[in-house]
């Protein structure tokens, strides 16, 4: 144990002291889109932020969580290079637009880091953030997570194994917080080490980082994949979303479960979509009340669409299925967000346009979706991938991956903040 923390203490001065200065502007060829913009009726953006970039490392897949305590995000995603791949961190302060960039994993070949969740806790000012670890030796994937303080990380850091399963890969963790027993949910998918699909897993974790109990089961029937997960305080559950293949006619739709605060099933699964066609990617959000927002990725009408169902807290479906994004293109990889004091939901997802990849977004009022497309990052000079959306009071941040059509180009993290009220409190932010 001492020389692993003395090892991570040398990689961390590693990096602070050689990777981190190679963290340099690199400017933006695409325009970012101005408060006239379509989209921007009655709203205001702030300029596009260079979040972090390295000229030889692609940042990619970023998740997002925001402190309320400190006024900042932490952005986190998985960074690849030549020789290995792992998880790197963005404090951005939401008033000044302040970094801190540093990092979550270890950083060498024989731990491979990929697909980070991140969710954060008010009553410790504390993140929790997640990812799938390779276990080379045991060749497999597994669950890994680390506690990030509300002010930023310190050194050494440790980072610990949340769960394992001999002759399977555990994948795609997402978490979600408990505010009322302060603890957390993490879920992910597992597989078979032939690479079939085979059960949603999931744990609990204390506050104190902890196992209250053993690794459990969501789900172990008909390959369910991409789960998701949140936290209602005023129900006291969870809602765990994923896709599944629905025998026979063997759709693959989108399926769901209230779990007690155990991780327990309460009453039993139960379909969120069943149609003709392919229903992936399942992405869930909560008003704390008395509502739940799914949304995912369809391609029932022949190319990828993007479409929402509300649920109650007893899992009925409110209002019937709403097209977030049904254009000609593909509109793939949703994620969305609830603001409850605003009774507002966001969803942001990719669009494929003739000019390359855009990253858009959608507000509901209420259940009420408005008419505005949300363009938050456009096309024309490279592509926008894998959006990431958090809330906080006075509005939305965008995270999301851009890589420049420019031969040797790597992928970069850029984010902009969108505000639906037509007042927008953070300064405006200078590309670092």
């Amino acid at each position: 144990m001492a020389k692993r923390l003395f090892l991570s203490f040398v990689l961390g001065i590693y990096f602070w002291l050689f990777i981190l200065p190679a963290y340099a502007a690199v400017p933006r060829a695409q325009p970012g889109l101005e408060p006239d913009s379509p989209g921007a009726v009655g709203s205001v953006y702030s300029p596009e932020t260079h979040l972090c970039c390295n000229s030889e490392t692609n940042q990619r897949y970023p998740a997002a969580a925001y402190n309320t305590q400190l006024k900042q995000y932490l952005i986190v995603n998985h960074a690849e290079d030549n020789d290995s791949r792992y998880i790197s961190g963005v404090l951005l302060l939401l008033d000044s637009g302040a970094r801190t960039i540093f990092l979550v994993s270890d950083i060498n070949d024989y731990d491979c880091c990929l697909h980070p969740d991140v969710v954060y806790s008010w009553t410790d000012n504390k993140f929790l953030v997640v990812w799938q670890q390779y276990n080379k030796p045991n060749n497999r994937w597994e669950i890994y997570g680390r506690w990030i303080k509300g002010s930023g990380p310190e050194l050494p850091f440790t980072t610990f194994k949340i769960a394992d399963s001999t002759g399977h890969n555990l994948k795609y963790p997402r978490v979600a917080w408990n505010s009322f027993r302060n603890e957390y949910l993490v879920v992910w998918q597992q597989e078979t080490a032939a690479g079939f699909l085979d059960s949603i897993g999931f744990r609990r974790v204390a506050a104190n980082g902890g196992f209250p109990a053993p690794a459990g089961f969501v789900r172990q029937a008909n390959s369910p994949s991409a789960p998701d997960v949140t936290y209602n305080v005023a129900a006291d559950q969870y809602l765990a979303v994923w896709s599944e293949v629905t025998p026979p006619p063997n759709y693959v739709d989108i399926y769901a479960a209230q779990l007690d605060y155990k991780g327990a099933v309460q009453n039993q699964v139960f379909p969120v979509r069943q149609k003709p066609g392919g229903q992936v990617l399942p992405a869930v959000t909560t008003n704390e009340q008395d509502r739940y927002l799914v949304v995912w990725q369809d391609d029932g009408a022949g190319n990828w669409d993007i479409y929402g169902q509300f649920l109650d807290v007893a899992g009925n479906q409110v209002g019937g299925e709403q097209a977030v994004a049904a254009a000609s293109g593909d509109e793939t990889h949703p994620g969305v967000v609830a603001n409850g004091l605003a009774s507002q939901y966001v969803v942001a997802y990719q669009n494929a346009k003739a000019d390359g990849e855009w990253v858009e977004a959608r507000l509901f009022r209420g259940a009420q979706i408005t008419p505005e497309v949300i363009e938050i990052a456009v096309g024309a000079l490279g592509d926008n991938r894998y959006p990431a959306v958090g809330t906080h009071l006075s509005g939305y941040f965008f995270a999301y991956q851009w890589v420049s059509w420019e031969p040797g180009s790597v992928d970069n993290l850029y984010g902009r903040f969108w505000s639906p009220a037509g007042s927008f409190l953070p300064a405006v932010f200078n590309n670092p």
